[in-house]
């Protein structure tokens, strides 16, 4: 081939890679990038979020390419949300010392709500009962007036319930728990419960006391109540347990009281690893309308990784994120110490003790990895909250 030609030849070549680079097949190539860029990102698999702005883009399951230089809280309020429903019902389903308390304070400090804490801990004592006892066989007795209480909070009807009004006005931190009852005056009558319930647009219950949340189903039900059923690690669980039960000086040097005090707190663990599972099957095994009202917050999640689930658990209840809460999740004060700090204040010994009487399922189930010695106990260079393989359960996790 003459040079001419041969120049020729490769010219056209270079006009044609020219060509295809701005055709549409450029636009195709790079949009199946950005597509599996994009499921990589929805499809989550936990790492340490380098950036709010990448947590929020998780949150609201957008892709990097929408990010613009809008500070957080600005991007949270122009994201889209759902309409607010009219009547917003919510239970928040979790165990002693597991989260509920920090997870309830959230919708509490919103305007509209009416929170009721702790209705369990009424009906215990009203019947005067064991405050810390929360086995499934002893929790079994006080369900039905449980049931039937959630029933009356839903609708604000308070008649009848005196043991609420008795508790409201016996205890101090009941009605500071709860902002729509903190300045109300003494003596508490029901009527006034039933107006100030009236008066807001939506109610949440924070309880610790109900066994299985699928047992209540046909009262939630009838309110259209979601549930955010709030885990922790056992072995966080032990150590608050531990601690919110602790023996005085005698006691620890008597061996007979460590030892019941002990074989109670054995107890717990094994109750407690009981119910996480039983709950989580229940609902999986249940009904699709329990599925779809049912959402999980790890309590790790939630203290270490607050932009993007707390952002995740407002737009499961059909809220909106408003900026006092993004303000408070960003603050330093949002909450004391981190979900792992239970690792520096427990010995490996009783660390090996949980993971004998917790079935290795749980740990599996909801992410908590086990610790074989000493070094990995006190290595925090290394997480124990693994990523989640979140099913169809919940699939606003997804």
């Amino acid at each position: 081939m003459k040079f001419h030609h041969r120049l020729t030849f490769v010219t056209a070549l270079l006009l044609l890679f020219i060509l295809l680079l701005s055709s549409p097949l450029k636009d195709f190539y790079e949009d199946r990038s950005n597509y599996a860029d994009k499921t990589t990102y929805r499809r989550w698999i936990r790492r340490p979020f380098g950036s709010e702005k990448q947590a929020l883009l998780m949150a609201h399951e957008t892709s990097p390419y929408d990010i613009k230089n809008e500070s957080v809280q600005d991007k949270m309020v122009a994201m889209p949300t759902t309409p607010l429903e009219k009547h917003i019902h919510i239970l928040v389903h979790a165990r002693m010392r597991t989260g509920s308390s920090v997870t309830g304070s959230l919708f509490n400090n919103l305007p509209d709500f009416f929170y009721v804490y702790e209705p369990g801990h009424m009906i215990v004592e009203d019947k005067q009962l064991d405050l810390y006892a929360d086995s499934f066989k002893y929790l079994e007795t006080i369900r039905p007036d449980l049931v039937s209480f959630l029933r009356s909070i839903y609708n604000c009807s308070f008649g009848g319930k005196t043991f609420y009004t008795r508790s409201l006005q016996r205890h101090h931190f009941m009605r500071q728990n709860s902002k729509a009852l903190a300045g109300v005056k003494t003596p508490i009558r029901e009527g006034d419960l039933e107006r100030i319930c009236s008066q807001k647009k939506h109610i949440v219950v924070k309880t610790v006391r109900l066994n299985n949340v699928v047992l209540a189903e046909a009262a939630l039900r009838e309110n259209n109540v979601r549930v955010i059923h709030v885990v922790r690690d056992p072995r966080a669980m032990m150590l608050s347990r531990r601690n919110m039960q602790h023996l005085s000086g005698t006691e620890r040097n008597n061996r007979a009281s460590r030892g019941v005090f002990e074989y109670r707190l054995e107890k717990i663990i094994k109750d407690y690893c009981k119910w996480l599972e039983d709950n989580y099957i229940s609902v999986e095994q249940g009904s699709e309308w329990m599925k779809n009202q049912y959402l999980l917050i790890r309590y790790e999640d939630l203290i270490d990784r607050p932009v993007p689930f707390v952002a995740k658990m407002f737009k499961f209840a059909g809220l909106p994120l408003d900026n006092d809460t993004v303000a408070r999740i960003q603050s330093a004060d949002w909450w004391r110490g981190h979900g792992e700090e239970w690792r520096s204040h427990v010995t490996f010994k009783e660390v090996a003790r949980v993971h004998k009487l917790c079935p290795d399922s749980v740990f599996r189930r909801f992410g908590y990895k086990k610790l074989l010695n000493e070094s990995q106990l006190t290595d925090n260079s290394t997480s124990v909250v693994l990523p989640l393989e979140y099913t169809d359960l919940n699939p606003q996790l997804v």
